[in-house]
């Protein structure tokens, strides 16, 4: 089963590096064509500036929800909520954001663990 699954995975990368290479026509670049770029933005706006190095917060657009599946959300109505709704709010998403960010660590850990373990089974089998 280990070889198998191996083998599939060899195979599979063959395959994609067939891809990658009769498909680099796709991504050359037409050096004749123009580059379309963004409009200028509105000088009426108040947008933010920042320059290299500065960091910008978006607090007030909530936090970020860590899903179990490692894929992030915000709350919708989080403009919405009162003062103390968000602060509880805060809290409970920060703690429970550590939980799954610590069991998607550990997960993470178990599969790279068992992909090293079936690379030197298959070694092994190979010898």
């Amino acid at each position: 089963k280990m070889l198998v699954r191996g083998n599939l995975r060899k195979i599979l990368y063959a395959w994609i590096a067939i891809f990658i290479m009769s498909s680099s026509d796709a991504f050359a670049i037409d050096k004749n064509k123009e580059v379309p770029q963004l409009p200028p933005p509105d000088p009426e706006a108040d947008l933010p500036t920042i320059q290299l190095g500065e960091t910008i917060s978006f607090e007030q657009f909530g936090p970020i929800i860590l899903n179990t599946d490692g894929s992030t959300r915000r709350i919708a109505n989080w403009d919405n909520l009162s003062e103390h709704e968000q602060k509880v709010t805060w809290r409970r998403i920060s703690k429970r954001n550590e939980e799954r960010r610590q069991a998607l660590l550990k997960q993470q850990e178990e599969m790279q663990q068992q992909e090293s373990n079936n690379d030197g089974d298959q070694e092994n089998k190979e010898l």
